[in-house]
């Protein structure tokens, strides 16, 4: 008798690559998105976090996004124009491990009720060397305590800012 548990996750989630390309357009950077898998369970998770290569080794302008099923991670996609990125900037010796920490509480949703329906997904990228993990929202409330909750979830200080997404796309067309 062979018994084998899978633990499904509560959303299913999409593993995005993207290499970025200077002065491109939505159109452009849309093209540059490469689906790397689909998670429906934990052991789905693991095996696509085993796949990817480490953070340090994304050159620069690339970055790695989980993000709801049928959720690209752009500003301008129906389910994030409306809303906003909490963008953190992590200590470039400690991002690997707050990334890892970090997107394990995004994907297995240990953060409160009145978050889990607005986060869209996480992302992180390097920016000439230095990291950045966006968590993506659907709401333009900066006051929903996402920048609370990232710094007691990693133990690692990081300068926090709200974005809405509006105002991204906004100042990248000008």
């Amino acid at each position: 008798l062979k018994f084998k548990m899978v633990l499904e996750l509560e959303y299913e989630w999409e593993c995005w690559y993207d290499h970025a390309v200077s002065g491109r357009s939505a159109q452009n950077y849309e093209d540059t998105l490469h689906k790397v898998c689909t998670l429906r369970s934990v052991e789905e998770f693991w095996g696509c976090y085993a796949h990817l290569s480490g953070i340090h080794t994304l050159g620069p302008k690339c970055g790695y996004h989980f993000m709801k099923k049928g959720v690209k991670p752009m500003w301008e996609h129906p389910q994030n124009k409306e809303g906003g990125i909490w963008q953190f900037k992590v200590p470039k010796e400690s991002a690997q491990t707050v990334w890892k920490d970090f997107l394990i509480s995004v994907i297995g949703h240990s953060y409160s009720e009145f978050l889990k329906e607005q986060v869209n997904g996480i992302s992180i990228t390097n920016r000439q060397g230095e990291f950045y993990i966006n968590m993506w929202v659907d709401s333009q409330d900066p006051q929903n305590g996402v920048a609370n909750w990232f710094a007691e979830q990693t133990q690692v200080p990081a300068k926090s800012v709200f974005k809405t997404c509006f105002s991204l796309i906004k100042n990248y067309k000008s």
